[in-house]
């Protein structure tokens, strides 16, 4: 198996480790059952099409599948599944949990539309990226050294800007904080400033 066939064929199933199957405030959706386990039929969790518990090329809305490309990208210790789109100045977008990247599927049109190129990373733990077992291997600090080294593999010096939202907004606001170098804007959705949480 060759790396391009690799990156084509990474199933991307939204999972955390640490999350359980059942009912929760997300409009009666079912949150995602353990790594490796799909989805009762019928039952489907927060961002996904109805009906779909994998997300793989050829699976999503025909015209988004057309625009995006897949691709597997070593971090350092991992592999993360990355989505790219477009050309120009490149726009960073960092999910929350237990998103995907498909999370900004409408996002990626309307920047691609507006001249700018798209990375859309799952992030560790989550989508088709790779899975650690240990409760410290999802520090913020080890997300951030994911992002820079995804950054530097793609060779984006400074982002255009980086969005985040909800725990991608905290690794956001670490990335802007500790390397504001990287990128030129910052937005930041339900996610507060470190500075507002207690502890």
């Amino acid at each position: 198996r060759t790396e391009e066939a690799d990156a084509v064929q990474a199933p991307a199933l939204v999972v955390d480790a640490g999350q359980r199957e059942g009912r929760g405030r997300h409009g009666g959706q079912a949150y995602p059952r353990p790594v490796g386990a799909a989805l009762p039929a019928g039952r489907r969790g927060p961002n996904y099409p109805r009906g779909v518990t994998w997300i793989t090329p050829g699976r999503i809305d025909p015209a988004l599948d057309a625009l995006v490309e897949h691709h597997r990208v070593h971090v350092g210790e991992l592999r993360l599944h990355v989505v790219t789109a477009g050309e120009g100045p490149a726009v960073l977008l960092l999910h929350g949990v237990p998103d995907f990247w498909y999370g900004w599927r409408f996002q990626v049109r309307a920047l691609v539309e507006a001249g700018f190129s798209v990375v859309a990373p799952d992030l560790r733990g989550l989508g088709g990226s790779d899975r650690l077992h240990e409760v410290e291997d999802f520090g913020l600090d080890r997300v951030l050294v994911d992002v820079l080294g995804l950054l530097d593999a793609l060779g984006i010096e400074r982002a255009a800007a980086v969005v985040g939202h909800d725990w991608g907004g905290q690794i956001a606001w670490l990335l802007a904080m500790e390397h504001p170098d990287r990128l030129r804007r910052l937005a930041v959705l339900a996610a507060p400033h470190p500075a507002r949480i207690p502890g």
